[in-house]
């Protein structure tokens, strides 16, 4: 489940916290990625056992959490990942340049519990920035989602380095064969926007628009909308 802690006398959210429990990858794959699998009595299992978007305490689905995260240099690029044919999941689509699923034996705190924070420093190590490990402090969460179709919940945010474009696309992290590279662009409204519209149309012409595409359009409106039109980093 989630909840927030709100304050002031506009309630702003403050705090977003995270009811997580275990959860397996055959489990998500005959619920979450079996939506229009048909049941014995012809039922869906979307109909079934998917329940509201925003309710994921009644949700009966796998709901493995991920993180989803932009790169943002220091020179002021912003980078999505487009994957390699060799994995399962999207082969050749687009994707954010750090996108991952959390692991209980992977990502906690030395009291045991589960923080998302470190799922997102491993993810981007393994596919992005090895061997920089990013400090705990570069990574942002804006917020939390879930996928249309597959109602997979999210975290969404930035990575924002301490480095060049260059040096980044210079690094060999371990498990680059994730990803056939980076693909950058300026970090400005007008680039991002087009870069978008750009594949949109193309997806939505050639084989319609995926749940991963719009997973990479979803992160980059973000961090437009938290990275530029705020301010800067929020």
């Amino acid at each position: 489940q989630y909840d927030w802690d709100q304050d002031g006398p506009t309630e702003e959210i403050k705090r977003l916290r995270l009811d997580v429990g275990l959860t397996d990858y055959f489990t998500m794959r005959v619920t979450n990625s079996s939506m229009d699998e048909r049941l014995a009595d012809g039922e869906r299992i979307e109909r079934r056992y998917a329940g509201a978007f925003d309710d994921l305490a009644g949700s009966q689905l796998a709901n493995p959490l991920a993180t989803n995260l932009s790169i943002v240099t220091a020179d002021r690029m912003i980078f999505v990942s487009q994957r390699s044919l060799r994995v399962a999941w999207n082969p050749g689509g687009y994707g954010p340049a750090v996108s991952g699923t959390g692991s209980p034996l992977l990502d906690c705190d030395a009291d045991g519990r589960y923080n998302p924070f470190r799922t997102a420093q491993r993810e981007a190590f393994e596919e992005a920035t090895g061997p920089l490990l990013p400090d705990l402090s570069w990574i942002t969460f804006f917020g939390l989602a879930r996928t249309f179709k597959a109602r997979f919940p999210f975290l969404f945010g930035e990575l924002r380095l301490p480095i060049t474009a260059s040096q980044l696309l210079s690094q060999v992290p371990s498990q680059s064969w994730e990803s056939r590279g980076l693909i950058g662009m300026p970090f400005t409204i007008e680039a991002v926007t087009q870069w978008i519209v750009q594949r949109y149309r193309n997806q939505i012409g050639q084989r319609g628009l995926s749940a991963a595409v719009g997973t990479t359009f979803f992160s980059l409106l973000q961090s437009l909308q938290f990275g530029i039109a705020s301010g800067g980093r929020k």
